[in-house]
């Protein structure tokens, strides 16, 4: 659960992060009336999350917490001031980010796997807050139908993080959010060449399988293979 090696005492960490997450929603009614559900998505959703290792050899988490709020309205004043507070709050005691994207159960649509996101998402998740709203979905989502607009969107959005990478650099900031940024930009590389191929997983070491087995029979993806691999 949340990582793909076993590490207790960051599960633990991350565990009791839940618990103020809910109490806050709980003690705010009328954000909680609109939020249907809160799901943990991203990598440690998914079971795969990064471990930092520090020098003095304990661990801590590494990547971006990602949540998604299904509301029940977009745009909810109450709503909005309660997971500004989460993010703010929790991005500072756990020094990674935690960010909520809002969304509505309609967003889904018919098909969510056209959408590289839903398609992550619905393939593995935690719900902490609420009713599950993916598991109807479960069994039928398919990444052959992943759309190449949605390998487009993922080049622009490592390509921003590229940006505020360089900006971190010329503040003189966060060296682990540069290089967290930098093997994005690398993975997306690979990760959209497969998708535009019908060939995404949501299995970081699959996908790691399926790339090596292109390479053997295209040079310009053989070129690519070792940032995609070190990613």
């Amino acid at each position: 659960q949340f990582f793909a090696e076993d590490c207790e005492p960051v599960r633990v960490e991350l565990r009791q992060h839940f618990q103020p997450l809910r109490e806050v929603l709980e003690s705010r009614p009328l954000a909680a009336g609109n939020i249907q559900s809160i799901a943990l998505g991203g990598s440690y959703g998914r079971g795969e999350g990064g471990l930092l290792q520090r020098a003095d050899g304990s661990r801590a988490l590494y990547n971006d917490l990602d949540y998604f709020a299904f509301c029940r309205r977009k745009n909810d004043a109450a709503t909005e001031e309660v997971l500004r507070e989460i993010e703010k709050r929790e991005s500072h005691r756990l020094g990674v980010d935690v960010e909520f994207k809002r969304i509505t159960e309609s967003d889904l649509g018919i098909d969510p796997s056209s959408s590289m996101m839903f398609y992550d998402l619905i393939s593995g998740y935690e719900v902490i807050w609420g009713v599950d709203l993916l598991r109807k979905f479960a069994g039928s989502i398919d990444p052959t139908r992943i759309s190449r607009e949605e390998a487009m969107r993922l080049l622009w959005n490592r390509a921003s993080g590229l940006y505020f990478a360089r900006c971190a650099i010329e503040l003189g900031r966060d060296v682990n959010f540069v290089q967290r940024n930098h093997q994005k930009c690398a993975l997306s590389l690979g990760d959209a060449i497969l998708a535009t191929r019908g060939q995404y997983t949501s299995s970081v070491d699959e996908r790691l399988a399926r790339f090596k087995n292109l390479a053997t029979s295209d040079p310009w993806i053989e070129v690519l293979l070792p940032a995609y691999k070190e990613a």
